[in-house]
């Protein structure tokens, strides 16, 4: 969920071995890969999803699928997508926030969606519904709720809402400024984000539900060094997941099972696992192991891929061979080789099946491109 994601690379499957397969230009218009000239996408890159809507590099750039009212997939418009649909906007990373989306191209960054808390750092609260050029440069990228994060010269700068201490610093709250943290990664949460720094996992923003340690409950305005090692995180809405040592941790709010592990919630805890990538969605979280999919948490309506509904709160193999996977409320997409699955809850269209109903997709299931 909201985190930074390397793309740009075109991966595997040919227009000639998959004849049948449907395309979506950016005037939503379908058409046969038999048909396409030649270089048309035949394969999805990286993938980021957000509440509900998701974002994947094709061919070079940006296709969305799901909730689309307040423009953030960049379509020109303000109409969900039940399939994946182009924006035409280069994109060599990608970071999908609840309310709006980042991209990041040769160096320069691009936005769209709800600006009311200026988190698309324009320098006005003014929303977009494509693509606009920020005028700003980055290295990487994250999105939250109502805030984002860049990293620029090393350090994390911050733009949008500061109403749960998550700018890190004072000043303008429409336009990206330096919170002074030097780190080499940076992921928003629900209401908090985390930051490596020097090898170790800062945090800032709400810590009711303890996503980085317990601080009493207070509200940390700056960025406080948890002390614990990592390689590696990501962030839930209220909880967080990093690499130490080689294992996953994970630590916060574990009432649905997101966890994956017993023992105290408010301290980071290994499950055990020896995961190669890690993410946290909404209310669930996944980790690929050996080349596989391996979920715990919700499952409200089945986004684990195991089969099944229910909270799950032991890590299970979903047998999925995958080489990506990105969370977002109470849904999953997958990616394997140029090929994307998703399972879970339909709402909006964001399984990007064309469907567009509410409906419990319990196996992740080949929806891009069109089988």
């Amino acid at each position: 969920m909201k985190h930074m994601v390397l793309g740009g690379l075109l991966m595997a499957a040919t227009l000639t071995a998959h004849a049948d397969f449907q395309y979506r230009t950016p005037m939503g218009m379908a058409f046969n890969a038999s048909e396409a000239v030649a270089g048309a996408p035949a394969g999805a890159g990286s993938i980021d999803c957000a509440e509900n809507s998701c974002l994947a590099i094709i061919g070079g750039t940006v296709w969305g699928v799901g909730y689309n009212v307040d423009g953030r997939l960049g379509l020109g418009d303000t109409d969900s997508r039940y399939e994946w649909t182009d924006s035409g906007q280069p994109a060599d990373k990608i970071a999908a926030g609840e309310r709006f989306s980042y991209a990041l191209h040769q160096g320069k960054l691009y936005v769209t969606g709800t600006n009311s808390s200026g988190e698309l750092g324009l320098g006005n609260a003014t929303s977009q519904n494509a693509w606009v050029d920020s005028g700003v440069t980055a290295d990487d990228i994250a999105a939250g709720i109502h805030t984002g994060y860049i990293l620029k010269d090393g350090e994390v700068w911050s733009t949008g809402s500061n109403s749960w201490g998550g700018l890190a610093r004072n000043g303008s709250q429409t336009e990206f400024i330096t919170t002074g943290l030097s780190a080499t990664k940076v992921v928003a949460g629900g209401y908090f984000a985390l930051a490596l720094s020097n090898g170790t996992v800062w945090g800032v923003g709400m810590t009711s539900q303890h996503p980085f340690g317990n601080y009493g409950g207070v509200t940390q305005n700056a960025w406080v060094d948890t002390g614990f090692s990592a390689t590696d995180i990501e962030a839930g809405k209220y909880h967080s997941l990093a690499i130490s040592g080689g294992e996953l941790y994970t630590i916060g709010r574990n009432t649905e099972g997101m966890l994956g592990r017993t023992g105290a919630a408010d301290q980071w805890l290994s499950t055990g696992l020896q995961p190669s990538m890690i993410e946290a969605g909404d209310w669930d979280s996944y980790a690929i192991v050996n080349g596989t999919i391996w979920a715990a948490g919700a499952n409200s309506y089945g986004e684990l891929g195991l089969g099944s509904t229910g909270a799950i709160s032991t890590f299970a193999d979903t047998l999925l061979e995958a080489d990506e996977v990105s969370g977002g409320s109470y849904y999953a997409f997958a990616r394997k080789g140029g090929a994307l699955y998703s399972a879970g809850r339909d709402s909006f269209g964001k399984l990007g099946n064309g469907t567009g109903t509410s409906v419990s997709i319990l196996t992740f299931t080949q929806v891009y491109p069109t089988p």
